[in-house]
């Protein structure tokens, strides 16, 4: 599997692809269009692990757009937010969640613009992690129809793993077995609750 764009290394400027080949959390980057352009060892292997249908690595591989992977008003917001880093060449600094079915976790994302303008080179960090012993509602069980929308995609919030009800309720219910392995037809967004939290001004 290719982890890399042709000619990525010779644009890497202000790292070394050895510096992010060695670090061991997951890094990946992305170019001025937003297509993923590199991913390290680190990011690899946390994917396989935590990713139990490999829809990650299969379906946005090298050159293909992240925005894809993000759904609704989150979208436009990390598109916005990554041009402006590029623009201003100011690193971001972003904390988020992201639950597997048994354990609480929280990531603190940091987004260092190339100093050519050229991209992002984006690096997440374990700040939390602990069992989720009553830190969330009660688990629903996977039934499709309580959450496929008219779209005929499932949809899962990308930060705290909740599944939106269809019943137009705008209730996201903790379901465990898609947090371990989301159906293929998933489509993921921010829930209204972290986007304000993490995105309103």
């Amino acid at each position: 599997m290719q982890r890399w764009a042709d000619g990525f290394g010779s644009s890497l400027v202000g790292f070394t692809l050895q510096t992010l080949e060695a670090d061991p959390s997951p890094i990946f980057a992305i170019s001025k269009r937003c297509e993923l352009s590199y991913y390290n060892p680190a990011y690899q292997s946390f994917a396989e692990r935590h990713d139990v249908d490999g829809a990650v690595l299969t379906n946005y591989p090298v050159g293909s757009n992240i925005l894809r992977a993000i759904g609704g008003d989150a979208r436009q917001r990390y598109e916005e937010r990554f041009a402006e880093i590029m623009r201003g060449r100011t690193p971001w600094f972003h904390d988020y969640t992201c639950c597997s079915p048994e354990r609480y976790r929280e990531f603190r994302q940091a987004a260092y613009p190339l100093k050519n303008g050229g991209g992002l080179v984006l690096i997440s960090s374990f700040t939390i992690e602990r069992p989720l012993t009553g830190s969330l509602p009660a688990p629903e069980p996977p039934r499709e129809g309580n959450y496929l929308q008219p779209t005929g995609l499932i949809t899962q919030c990308s930060n705290c793993r909740r599944t939106l009800r269809s019943d137009g309720s705008e209730v996201w219910d903790w379901v465990p077995d898609w947090v371990a392995g989301a159906p293929p037809h998933t489509s993921h967004t921010i829930c209204r609750v972290c986007f304000e939290f993490h995105w309103k001004p």
